[in-house]
């Protein structure tokens, strides 16, 4: 088995198993709630994810960590993996050699967005060539929260720390308090979040 693969695997099981802690306490708190919870239940905005990224060890990541967010944050399970009208997105990551290039993103790493929404993000500088965080409002009223983060070969944790800082921005609405450094941490507590709010 070489390292990757290691790694790999490695992820996978520490992501079930945070996948599986999450299920148990969001199944404890609501069994202590009672047989009407499901209608006191107050939840967070829905997030609609929309991600890609080349690294295959961080796609497994994000996808869990979107995945259990969706569960911590619906009330039905059918709400989990829905789409809404459209299949118009509010949150986006993508993480990829050159997505991000001359401070501009580059239009590979926006191509799951309509052309209307592509124009928009890739008229404006990113003043970054890392990891661009930005919100988008268009106008037929939706809003979009996108994280765009130009993939370093050798680090993938970068790519943790962007899409950490993103989806912090995403739940609340300000960078207040993230810690980028420890991303395992500010995700640690968007989910505490979304837990105490059910």
């Amino acid at each position: 088995m070489n390292s990757a693969t290691f790694m790999l695997e490695l992820v996978r099981k520490y992501f079930s198993i945070c996948i599986l802690w999450s299920a148990i306490l969001s199944f404890n708190i609501w069994m202590s709630a009672g047989a009407s919870a499901e209608e006191n239940i107050s939840i967070g905005k829905k997030i609609v994810p929309g991600f890609k990224v080349e690294d295959e060890v961080s796609q497994e990541y994000i996808y869990s960590v979107l995945t259990t967010y969706q569960i911590l944050n619906s009330k039905l399970i059918s709400e989990v993996y829905g789409r809404v009208d459209g299949g118009r997105f509010n949150f986006i990551f993508t993480s990829g050699r050159d997505f991000i290039k001359d401070q501009r993103v580059s239009r590979d790493a926006v191509a799951i967005l309509t052309s209307e929404a592509q124009e928009k993000i890739l008229n404006l500088p990113t003043n970054t060539d890392e990891c661009y965080i930005q919100t988008f409002n268009f106008s037929n009223a939706d809003r979009l929260f996108l994280g765009v983060h130009n993939e370093p070969e050798d680090s993938p944790e970068r790519v943790f720390q962007c899409f950490a800082v993103t989806l912090w921005y995403f739940t609340f609405e300000s960078l207040d308090g993230v810690d980028a450094a420890d991303w395992r941490k500010s995700i640690s507590e968007i989910f505490s979040s979304l837990i105490e709010k059910r």
